[in-house]
């Protein structure tokens, strides 16, 4: 069961991560599908839209994917390196 959770925590975090993607890949793809290339009437009336939807993606990178990879083992790295650092002992005040 546990390695069933670990299994589904990871794949939540990736698709999280994949989401600011996301976003560029239809923004992408609505340039292209309605021919709204530079200079087109199309692309001035969206223009405001993309531009908004654009600084949702960045804000999400910004926010999500740091978040993504303390969960997918930024936090276990950090405890470890840490953890290496700390004496052997509690007691042992030489070092």
């Amino acid at each position: 069961m546990k390695k069933i959770l670990f299994v589904l925590q990871t794949a939540f975090w990736c698709a999280v991560a994949y989401i600011p993607l996301a976003i560029d890949y239809e923004i992408t793809d609505f340039m292209v599908t309605k021919n709204c290339m530079p200079g087109s009437d199309c692309l001035r009336m969206a223009m405001p839209l993309i531009v908004q939807i654009a600084l949702v993606g960045w804000a999400a990178r910004v926010l999500l994917w740091p978040l993504a990879a303390w969960h997918l083992g930024g936090g276990w790295l950090l405890r470890r390196y840490r953890a290496s650092r700390l004496p052997q002992s509690g007691l042992d005040t030489n070092a």
